[in-house]
């Protein structure tokens, strides 16, 4: 079942490219958000 499950979400991110994640109006905003400061 997790395998047709992990199939299943990555055919559904087949079509989305790169550029897709970059454009307005989430791109910015997903550029944008970091995880903080790397840790020591």
């Amino acid at each position: 079942a997790l395998r047709k499950a992990q199939d299943a979400f990555y055919a559904s991110l087949d079509p989305i490219t790169v550029a897709d994640l970059v454009t307005s109006p989430t791109g910015p905003l997903l550029l944008g958000i970091g995880s903080g400061p790397p840790p020591d």
